[in-house]
């Protein structure tokens, strides 16, 4: 159980380091990648969530400082059947659909700016 959140966090922490990395590459400019990022809900609370458990504390959260992250119960009739979510402000979402929800920020970002891995010949 223990593992699966620290999966989690450390998915969180590099999903959004990916914005760090693309800037200072100088593939995207930091307001690109900035406004983007404000515009994805998903991505808000992937900042958040990567911020603090980097730092321990948060100056100016995109959604909220005090975010939680709880295990909630899916069939309350079998009570085997849970799932970890987080709660940021008003928003409630399950972990796993947040990950997916950052994976296919960067994914339509990366088809918006044409760019593509290029291999080695």
């Amino acid at each position: 159980m223990r593992d699966e959140l620290t999966f989690y966090l450390c998915f969180f922490v590099q999903a959004y380091s990916v914005r760090d990395w693309l800037a200072k590459q100088k593939i995207l400019k930091p307001n690109e990648l900035d406004a983007a990022i404000q515009g994805d809900i998903a991505m808000r609370i992937c900042r958040d969530i990567c911020n603090r458990y980097k730092h321990y504390t948060i100056q100016n959260p995109s959604i909220d400082a005090d975010w939680s992250i709880q295990r909630r119960v899916i069939n309350p009739f079998s009570g085997s059947d849970w799932e970890w979510s987080v709660i940021a402000d008003t928003e409630n979402f399950a972990l796993w659909d947040l990950m997916i929800r950052c994976i296919s920020f960067w994914e339509a970002l990366v088809a918006a700016y044409g760019l593509e891995a290029q291999a080695d010949p």
